[in-house]
């Protein structure tokens, strides 16, 4: 773990003095295992949350696309978290694969739009099944990500939302969910982004 660490270090230091990311609401985030609910604006994302969190250990879905690259990017994702869903479709299969080995990580990070968008856009349900699964809460975050020559980065936590343990949710009352977690992150893309937390 801790050559992982000072991996993530020499990799994100060059990136933090590029993005100068300013921190919001970072306190917001629990002490205990949690679940990261993020936009996806830039490529750049996966990388900016091991940035706000070097000495985490981060758990992040992506799409197995990422991983068409050669040996040493690929154990170079791995380092920062990232693993490629389990099946194409998602994910009954991957999110059982996260509980099973859930103790094993402090952040569980989640791209709900599944792409890149340039504004927020329709969310999939992955973080919040995993939430009523595993009973952990989301916190909803929002990134705005430019380099320090156009304004640097903004990185934006929300409140946590404590969703609680219920397997036997309908497809209804996780769209709800789904919603009012969707806009949460819009209303954090609307705040402030100066000074950091």
């Amino acid at each position: 773990m801790l050559f992982v660490w000072l991996f993530k270090l020499t990799a994100v230091i060059p990136l933090a003095l590029f993005f100068r990311p300013r921190i919001r609401g970072k306190k917001n985030v629990p002490k205990t295992p949690c679940i990261l609910a993020v936009n996806h604006g830039a490529a750049m994302d996966p990388v900016l949350i091991n940035v706000a969190f070097p000495f985490k250990r981060i758990y992040m879905l992506t799409t197995k696309k990422l991983f068409n690259c050669n040996r040493l990017h690929q154990w170079e994702l791995k380092q920062m978290g990232c693993r490629p869903r389990l099946s194409p479709s998602g994910d009954m299969e991957t999110l059982n694969e996260i509980v099973r080995n859930i103790k094993n990580y402090e952040l569980i990070s989640f791209f709900p739009e599944g792409m890149i968008k340039s504004s927020v856009g329709s969310f999939k349900s992955g973080a919040v099944m995993l939430a009523l699964t595993s009973g952990l809460p989301i916190v909803p975050v929002y990134i705005r990500t430019a380099p320090f020559f156009r304004g640097g980065t903004a990185i934006t936590f929300g409140k946590p939302m404590k969703i609680g343990i219920n397997g036997l949710a309908d497809a209804k009352e996780i769209e709800i969910i789904n919603q009012k977690l969707r806009k949460k992150i819009i209303m954090l893309s609307d705040k402030k982004t100066g000074g950091c937390v």
